[in-house]
């Protein structure tokens, strides 16, 4: 029988952050990376995802948007971790019509082979001034969500945190937020684990400019969390040139694995995710 976990991301470079931590903490069997290597479950998913797109809007020139995990992880006891990118904390459509969808797999566990399905948000609480800002109300509009979907679904009101439901499964969260464990986001949490001092002064200054840059230009300035990104995008130039955040977070140049692997942040996502044996 397979255990299968779904956990929703905002971006690219979470699914990298989460999954470089599933990595370094070696929760895992190994990375699947060919559809053909998956269990017969999470093929059809897949292939129906790819069914499912609709070639009159396809556009030249811009990546084709498919619901499927971008990252998928065989863990012990047949569990597999599915990680998606939705495309923030306000698009979380296709992850509620996932969560929709699988109850079926639980409705004929012996016909599809599967008897544990979770969902799970990972999402940042960002900030108070915000309209969609704090941790309160994150947890707030998530829950709202995801009772449009399951009825029986119990608000969240934890950061971390599992709820049991019916027919659905168990739906989770977890929130990223700064010390103060009332608001920011994972980019605050990427300052404790990229640990290269050279580079963080010359990234940092070119920050600053881009920030003047937008007050001579009378352009909106960015949000803290946009700064942040700009700093550690320019971080992994050195190592990647042209590359994105995400890239230089799945290789193995800008995080400290050894800070990583003693976090206590590291530690409650593995065990957030993990099964009983």
């Amino acid at each position: 029988m397979i255990r299968l976990s779904f956990l929703y991301c905002e971006g690219q470079h979470d699914v990298a952050f989460l999954a470089k931590i599933i990595e370094v903490l070696k929760l895992t069997e190994g990375e699947v990376k060919k559809v053909k290597d998956l269990p017969n479950i999470l093929k059809s998913m897949v292939e129906s995802a790819i069914k499912e797109i609709n070639t009159n809007n396809i556009r030249f020139g811009l990546p084709l948007t498919v619901f499927m995990p971008n990252k998928i992880y065989s863990l012990a006891n047949n569990h597999y971790v599915c990680l998606f990118a939705t495309g923030g904390k306000t698009s979380l459509q296709a992850a509620m019509s996932n969560i929709t969808k699988s109850k079926r797999l639980l409705e004929k566990p012996e016909f599809y082979k599967v008897d544990t399905v979770r969902h799970a948000f990972i999402l940042d609480a960002d900030y108070d001034h915000m309209d969609d800002g704090g941790l309160t109300t994150t947890l707030e509009d998530l829950s709202e969500k995801i009772k449009e979907v399951a009825t029986d679904f119990e608000d969240f009101d934890e950061k971390v945190q599992w709820r049991k439901t019916d027919k659905h499964g168990e739906i989770g969260t977890f929130i990223f937020t700064d010390d103060s464990n009332t608001e920011g986001t994972l980019e605050d949490l990427l300052d404790t684990f990229i640990k290269i001092d050279d580079l963080m002064g010359p990234a940092t200054s070119y920050k600053d400019s881009i920030i003047e840059f937008d007050r001579l230009k009378k352009r909106t300035v960015k949000d803290m969390a946009k700064q942040q990104k700009i700093v550690f995008t320019n971080i992994t130039q050195a190592f990647h040139p042209g590359s994105s955040l995400a890239v230089g977070l799945a290789r193995g140049n800008l995080i400290n694995t050894e800070l990583m692997a003693a976090h206590a942040l590291s530690t409650e996502f593995g065990n957030f995710i993990k099964l009983p044996e």
